[in-house]
């Protein structure tokens, strides 16, 4: 018997007991069309395997154009009308103990390109206080893989600068301090802040052009013109931190030292860190090393100065 009839037979069972017009053309969309015309194909019943079905499923998981929500929705309903079939013996297959429940695929989390992170430092112009202001902003985001609200608690004297270049993030989530080094490049951005950081009592580093400890809203008006603003509409500042975290593996670091220098909670979130960086090694997309990719990034040909006419306008 093929499956076209057995999913008539399986129709006309929960019309019988009473199921909505709704969900019986919920069936036919997802049984019928998915499942058996644009899946698996109108076999016999006897040739349907389990194999068959998990191969089925995976392609379902693996299309980037449906939502895992979606095809979990999909995959509910098709292991129903599969147990139907074992219920009713059109099947010998127990398909409720041979397919294991569908476990929905862990979307990764988002991370930049290498020519985006080149945009985004490009599309920062000028010397003035705002503009180097940004370029630590992500520079640090970027070296150091740290929460937004870690960022902006970073004070001016947990940055060492003596020998090698390191600095001391606040533990948050029941973590202690970690310190992280620095690359060349986002010492020296940060060297030409110092410069053209307004004089304060305030030891927090990043500070805005009153003085005053930089805010989430000054932060998200930076995605919005700095990444949003040149075309990068998916991307935000957590991105750097997901960016941060991939490359540390792909560059070889042992997951336990990206554990505890992301300061995740459980391994298990960095292991998902771990698998998407295999899957990009496998897929032969190449990142540069963030310290070299940094040294890269474009930046002014001179210093700013202390009485550089850029620091008297905020360049956007």
């Amino acid at each position: 018997m093929r499956l076209t009839s057995v999913y008539e037979e399986y129709v006309r069972f929960q019309t019988y007991y009473g199921y909505s017009k709704y969900t019986i053309k919920d069936y036919g969309f997802k049984i019928k069309r998915i499942f058996i015309e644009q899946g698996i194909g109108d076999i016999e019943i006897e040739d349907l395997t389990v194999q068959l079905v998990m191969d089925y499923i995976i392609s379902l998981r693996d299309r980037d154009d449906l939502a895992q929500n979606t095809v979990s929705s999909y995959i509910k309903t098709i292991r129903a009308f599969l147990n139907w079939t074992y219920e009713n013996e059109y099947s010998a297959v127990n398909w409720l103990k041979q397919t294991p429940k569908y476990k929905q695929y862990k979307v990764q989390k988002q991370v930049f390109r290498d020519d985006e992170i080149v945009a985004i430092f490009a599309s920062i112009k000028g010397h003035s206080q705002t503009a180097w202001l940004k370029r630590l902003l992500f520079a640090l985001a970027l070296d150091t893989g740290a929460r937004v609200s870690e960022l902006l608690s970073i004070r001016v004297s947990d940055v060492n600068t003596h020998s090698q270049s390191y600095v001391t993030i606040k533990g948050t989530k029941g973590y202690a301090d970690r310190t992280l080094p620095l690359s060349h490049a986002t010492y020296q951005i940060y060297q030409s802040y110092m410069i053209v950081r307004p004089q304060t009592d305030s030891d927090f580093l990043l500070i805005n052009t009153q003085g005053l400890p930089l805010t989430y809203s000054s932060v998200a008006s930076y995605v919005d013109t700095n990444i949003k603003g040149i075309g990068i509409k998916r991307g935000n500042m957590h991105y750097f931190r997901h960016t941060r975290i991939t490359r540390w593996l792909l560059e070889g670091y042992n997951t336990m030292i990206v554990m505890m220098w992301a300061a995740h909670s459980k391994p298990e979130t960095t292991n998902n860190y771990w698998h998407y960086s295999q899957e990009l090694q496998m897929t032969g997309t190449k990142f540069k090393d963030v310290s070299l990719l940094l040294q890269q990034v474009p930046l002014p040909q001179r210093r700013p100065k202390k009485r550089d006419e850029d620091m008297m306008h905020d360049v956007i």
